[in-house]
């Protein structure tokens, strides 16, 4: 039985189009049962979510949102030439009809902790047998692991190299959303740090292999690619409990991958101080982490995929 022959749309660019050159790549090395050919040829296209509009085929539709509830591509789950979705983090389906503050679940969670008190407004409602069709298949581990680890590998040092650093932890005050702005600021506050102190990548990679913790707050979704980083370098990450967003692969595992805290930051001095206390219990997960993000199970990975395709009806 000959490949099934896929496009992907766009094919080219940067950023956001780079994401879907990554899982092309993927697909390429990753996905024998798959053929990749332009859109024309194709029989099946992955489509950015922007330019979903554009291509009259059958079609898996990838959602960019960095956040695990679905923003953009609800009405797609209604086209009959879309199969599925793809989205980078996973929501449950019981979270994902919720009233949400700016469309986030995790931006109207923090809301209620910091009693914020900003409009709440529904999306258009999923049911069982859409949400059946969403899977948590998007290339965001792709694009890191193709653009980002190999810039990264140069700053490593051994795990058990003497870290300097006790804690550290970055991000920008100035967002768009301010319930991201609060959050991250909270982090600030309880450790009397520096605010709106430029720090360049360079330095930043530097002062992560120095570090024996790295505190990663919430963006504008649940995961992002501070907690990729700090996993890499080897640091012990603390963030809020995550547990329930899925991701792919599976990069949040209380007590396995991360230490939780709370999620207005109240123990998080407690969180730090036991952890530094013990720290050589957590070797073992600095270097599950370290290795899942540089020798990836992409075999595994691959077979994933393909029965994510099937469960969506692709015949291979």
């Amino acid at each position: 039985m000959p490949n099934l022959k896929v496009g992907f749309l766009p094919d080219k660019g940067e950023y956001p189009e780079d994401q879907m050159a990554s899982l092309r790549v993927f697909v390429e090395r990753h996905v024998s049962e798959l053929e990749v050919t332009s859109v024309a040829d194709a029989e099946l296209v992955f489509a950015h979510h922007l330019q979903a509009d554009s291509v009259d085929k059958l079609k898996i539709v990838v959602e960019r949102a960095d956040s695990s509830t679905v923003i953009h591509a609800r009405r797609f789950l209604k086209d009959r030439n879309v199969l599925g979705l793809f989205k980078h983090t996973l929501l449950p389906y019981e979270l994902q009809n919720l009233p949400f503050c700016h469309r986030r679940y995790h931006i109207t969670v923090l809301d209620d902790v910091y009693g914020l008190e900003h409009p709440r407004e529904p999306l258009e409602p999923i049911s069982e047998e859409e949400f059946s069709r969403i899977k948590c298949r998007g290339p965001i581990f792709m694009r890191y692991h193709r653009k980002k680890v190999p810039e990264l590998n140069r700053f490593l040092t051994p795990l058990n190299c003497k870290r300097t650093k006790d804690i550290i932890c970055k991000g920008s005050l100035q967002d768009n959303l301010p319930h991201v702005g609060k959050h991250r600021g909270t982090v600030i506050g309880k450790f009397g740090g520096k605010a709106n102190r430029l720090l360049g990548m360079r330095r930043w990679h530097e002062l992560l292999n120095k570090s024996k913790v790295c505190i990663c707050p919430w963006g504008y979704g649940e995961m992002c690619y501070r907690d990729y980083e700090a996993m890499l370098s080897g640091c012990v990450v603390v963030k809020p409990n995550t547990d329930f967003v899925e991701t792919w692969p599976r990069i949040y595992q209380a007590g396995k991958t991360y230490v939780t805290c709370a999620v207005d930051f109240s123990d998080i001095h407690e969180v730090c101080q036991e952890i530094l206390d013990n720290y050589s219990d957590y070797q073992e997960m600095t270097a599950l982490n370290r290795e899942q993000l540089i020798n990836p199970d992409f075999e595994q990975m691959g077979r994933e995929f393909v029965h994510a395709l099937v469960d969506l009806g692709v015949s291979i």
